[in-house]
């Protein structure tokens, strides 16, 4: 696992467990919902960093 793919697991993770905590998710789908969000969090920052620096990085 390279640098990029360490932190944005971590920014996926991180944003995964704010929102669950803020939601209050409790049981399976609502905590899936919460995972889903925090990956396009994560998701939506790699796709900013491609475009600014024009380099893909690897898929995560």
């Amino acid at each position: 696992m390279d640098e990029a793919e360490l932190l944005f697991t971590a920014l996926a993770e991180m944003s995964t467990r704010h929102i669950a905590e803020k939601d209050q998710a409790m049981g399976f789908d609502e905590n899936k919902k919460s995972a889903v969000e925090g990956g396009k969090i994560s998701k939506g920052a790699k796709e900013a960093l491609e475009k600014k620096t024009g380099k893909m990085m690897d898929r995560l």
